[in-house]
């Protein structure tokens, strides 16, 4: 499993167009295999891991239908190079990965919920977060992720 994330987030990085500071608050859009799949805010969480760690956000992901309600997961970012602190990724498009942590829940292009683990990649150009998405139930292949 560690293998394919390494796989999956080396492939994020490289098909990655760019992307948007990731914004608190406003909601995005979620394409997972380029199905819409709900839409996604998120809220800074704190310093994870100390000068040189990450930043880590809480996203709350909710359902493409209503009555699938929402869904909770942590991401983190690493932090942009010569930044001990979360300001200047939370201020400027800044080249580097997302991550999700355990525990991390999210629909699939069916509109379920699912346990997922999630690499985007970021960079500054200012497109879409692109990412990969690997789903706890079968099928175990990795599918697309977009956040508008």
């Amino acid at each position: 499993m560690k293998t394919l994330m390494l796989l999956a987030s080396l492939a994020a990085m490289s098909v990655s167009t760019g992307a948007l500071a990731l914004t608190e608050s406003i909601p995005r859009a979620v394409l997972v295999a380029g199905a819409p799949a709900g839409v996604a805010s998120f809220f800074f969480n704190g310093n994870a891991g100390g000068p040189f760690g990450a930043c880590s956000y809480v996203m709350d992901w909710q359902g493409p239908l209503r009555a699938a309600g929402s869904a909770e997961c942590e991401l983190v970012e690493e932090k942009a190079l010569g930044q001990t602190g979360c300001l200047g990724n939370r201020l400027f498009d800044v080249p580097t990965r997302l991550t999700s942590r355990r525990d991390c829940q999210g629909f699939d292009e069916y509109g379920l919920i699912e346990d997922v683990s999630l690499v985007f990649g970021e960079s500054v150009v200012g497109a879409p977060i692109a990412g990969v998405a690997v789903y706890a139930q079968f099928p175990f292949i990795p599918r697309s992720i977009i956040l508008g």
